[in-house]
């Protein structure tokens, strides 16, 4: 089966890149080898792509996305980005609609709008649900719907996934309305109290039990 090629805008150290290229093991049965294949890396932060690329045997290109030029991209059938969250995040007390880093999310608009993939994904935090009393995610799904894709959105927490971390996360899924296909969210692993008999979440001493004492 031939890959599907990813193209990864706002990769940062490649954390989202790792979960699509390393997260599909479950798929072993039905691939012999993962299924994605990033093809193209972009962050314009110097220090997390020297991680990247430190990391990956593909590269990422130093860059702000505002400048690239949609020509020299390669194609790809998916197109993944967190984009900043500063601007949305409640930790952010003088956050508002108007934070220039809210409209980032407008090059993953030009690049899904240009090149057409087959799916994409987007990330944020779960405040990006409330600013403006809910306008802004809801003009950011309309603005994605447009483009002609069959959107949803959900928010996770990474806990609920066997990792040792309260992370939530708002997971924002787009199909082409053309592909015959509709993405299912994974159901939970794990649970805060053993609720539907699934495991408790998991701590950060037993996710750590297996690394050796250092002084030892």
């Amino acid at each position: 089966m031939e890959k599907i090629k990813v193209a990864s805008l706002f990769c940062g150290c490649g954390g989202m890149d790792l979960g699509v290229i390393g997260g599909f093991s479950y798929l072993g049965k039905e691939y012999k080898e993962n299924p994605f294949e990033i093809v193209y890396a972009v962050d314009n932060d110097e220090y997390c792509t020297k991680i990247y690329n430190d990391n990956f045997t593909h590269k990422c290109e130093v860059k702000d996305v505002r400048d690239i030029k949609i020509g020299e991209m390669p194609q790809f059938d998916m197109l993944i980005g967190g984009f900043p969250c500063q601007g949305f995040s409640v930790a952010n007390t003088k956050r508002h609609e108007d934070d220039e880093r809210n409209v980032l999310y407008k090059q993953l608009i030009r690049m899904i709008d240009a090149k057409r993939p087959k799916f994409f994904l987007a990330e944020n935090v779960k405040g990006i649900t409330n600013l403006a009393k809910g306008k802004v995610f809801q003009m950011i799904l309309k603005d994605f719907t447009e483009l002609g894709y069959k959107v949803k959105h959900k928010i996770l927490n990474a806990a609920d996934y066997g990792v040792p971390q309260t992370r939530q996360r708002v997971i924002i899924i787009g199909v082409r309305n053309d592909i015959n296909f509709e993405y299912i969210y994974p159901l939970p692993t794990n649970s805060k109290n053993g609720k539907d008999g699934l495991p408790e979440w998991i701590s950060v001493s037993e996710a750590m039990a297996h690394i050796p004492d250092p002084d030892l």
